[in-house]
């Protein structure tokens, strides 16, 4: 028999529903068309950038956290999970979002910064003037015996600078928390670095001498207490850092020189000085390991890179092609910044991210998990765990806001600078002098 198809106001119901049928799969079709045309031309993008095709790279970078002419900063450090950033003019503060915390201004002409665990050391190589500063402003105002040569600043406060001498070529000066002088020695060698143990019980510092036009280094060590430095240790070409790996251990760096010194005596590292020459240097004051990075034969675009434990031990070694612009070491991670690629290695040397730019990358920053590259754009900011960048930019609304702020902040500074501020003269007599920070640049 027969089935009889249904008359509904003159249409065939079984033909309308069949319409329907294939109107339904038609657009099913073309919705999956549009999927797999989106996919492949997320797969042909990936495969066009090897850097970010892989779980453990990190993703190119797009925004900017702070907006900076890359030509005036002269330093960047992480600071209590936020980036200081020095400059010829001022001091910022920025939060790993774009949150310009606060600006200090300065007026030094040739301005360097130490960090310590809860103030930022600034002062002006070359001339008196140095103050303790942090995110909420200036703290601290003073002046030197003697125009600075060098300063550190240990974590628990004490800092100490190398100066000018006038009885001896140059004197040392170390200072305890209430910025009261605690001890000084004189020293019959130009100083060229000075470094404060971490708990501020001891001092060294490294000299140039020179004789029939070949320069040399002294390496002196000594307890802040008595000031009096142990034997030198002598190495036979410039020495230019020194920082303390344990608390009777420094690294010092220099001319085709790198080595531990401890108790008046040389610790030879593990790491290959054949034929090496200097080249970028980057101490971790957390965790007391060290990256250098060589070049071998004179020849900049094949250098060595390797960092060093507290124990003088290699963690790793790695060849690096191409002129590197800057390294940066702190934890667990090592940054090396080769024009527009950035490199991320972990403890053992294996690459674990990396960062391709449109712009050069000149200096990097590590600081815990994450990592500050300065290019001329600005600064960015990337996270080197979770595999993913961490990309907010300042808004307009925002960046006014901080401006503001900022203004106020900048303003303050300079009253400050301006204002007379009390000192203690050598015959221990109260004299009132004008901050020569007004008369800088």
């Amino acid at each position: 028999m027969k089935k009889l198809s249904m008359i509904k106001g003159g249409k065939d119901t079984s033909s309308v529903a069949n319409q329907k049928k294939i109107m339904t799969l038609l657009r099913t079709i073309i919705i999956l068309l549009i999927v797999l045309m989106v996919l492949f031309v997320v797969a042909k993008f990936v495969s066009d950038n090897p850097h970010i095709n892989s779980e453990e790279r990190m993703k190119a970078a797009i925004d900017y956290i702070y907006e900076v002419d890359s030509d005036t900063v002269i330093d960047m450090r992480e600071w209590k999970d936020q980036l200081v950033i020095l400059t010829d003019t001022y001091v910022a503060y920025v939060t790993k979002s774009g949150t310009l915390l606060t600006r200090n201004a300065h007026r030094y002409s040739s301005p360097a910064m130490e960090i310590s665990g809860g103030s930022i050391l600034l002062y002006d190589i070359g001339s008196t003037s140095y103050r303790l500063e942090n995110n909420k402003g200036i703290e601290y105002y003073s002046t030197t015996e003697h125009p600075i040569i060098d300063a550190s600043f240990s974590k628990n406060g004490t800092y100490a600078f190398a100066e000018r001498g006038e009885s001896a070529i140059c004197a040392i000066y170390v200072y305890n928390k209430k910025n009261e002088i605690v001890t000084t020695w004189n020293c019959d060698e130009f100083i060229t670095g000075i470094a404060l143990s971490w708990d501020g019980k001891r001092a060294a510092y490294t000299t140039v001498c020179g004789t029939d036009a070949v320069l040399t280094s002294n390496v002196y060590m000594t307890s802040v207490a008595d000031g009096a430095p142990d034997g030198a240790v002598l190495f036979e070409s410039p020495l230019i850092e020194i920082n303390y790996v344990k608390r009777d251990t420094v690294s010092v760096f220099g001319q085709g020189a790198f080595s531990y010194v401890s108790s008046g005596k040389k610790i030879e590292t593990g790491a290959d000085m054949t034929a090496a020459t200097e080249n970028k240097y980057d101490f971790d004051s957390v965790g007391g390991n060290t990256a250098i990075l060589l070049a071998k034969y004179g020849n900049e675009t094949v250098c060595q890179l390797d960092v060093v434990d507290s124990d003088g031990d290699v963690l790793f070694s790695r060849t690096v092609n191409g002129v590197v612009n800057s390294i940066s070491i702190s934890g667990k991670y090592t940054a090396v910044a080769r024009d527009k690629l950035v490199e991320i290695f972990n403890s053992t040397g294996k690459l674990t991210g990396s960062v391709k730019l449109s712009d050069s990358a000149q200096k990097v920053e590590i600081g815990g998990n994450y990592l500050y590259l300065l290019t001329s754009r600005g600064i960015s900011v990337h996270s080197v765990s979770s595999n993913t960048e961490l990309l907010i930019p300042v808004t307009d609304a925002q960046q006014k806001k901080d401006n503001a702020v900022v203004s106020e902040t900048e303003t303050a500074a300079i009253e400050h600078q301006q204002a007379i501020i009390t000192v203690q003269s050598n015959e221990s007599e109260t004299t009132e002098i004008e901050n020569p920070a007004d008369s800088q640049g």
